[in-house]
């Protein structure tokens, strides 16, 4: 014969098969989430490498269409130097000058 319904009872395996239902259906859901992932991540991973292979390969194709800059003529550097030198303290006279006319 059948025991008297008990509703405590009941509820008990009520709430845990609820439970298990839904963290069946949990983990289902984050191992598709974490299946789709991992393929859009291999999918990031495989068009950021092709990326970086055509911007390698367009390089290469620009520097051997490119003609080579011509090699610097024979420059006297002590000459720029001193040329250089030469416009900064004539720079710094002037710039002198011109903060004494303003405390004048």
């Amino acid at each position: 014969m059948s025991a008297p319904s008990d509703p405590s009872r009941e509820a008990f395996f009520l709430g845990r098969s609820l439970v298990r239902e839904f963290q069946r259906a949990l983990g289902e859901v984050v191992a598709d989430r974490l299946s789709d992932f991992g393929i859009w991540e291999a999918e990031y991973r495989q068009t950021l490498q092709q990326f970086v292979r055509e911007v390698i390969q367009q390089t290469e194709t620009d520097l051997e269409q490119e003609p080579a800059p011509a090699s610097p003529t024979n420059v006297d550097l002590q000459a720029v130097l001193d040329d250089l030198r030469a416009e900064i303290a004539a720079t710094r006279f002037a710039l002198q000058q011109y903060r004494q006319s303003l405390s004048d």
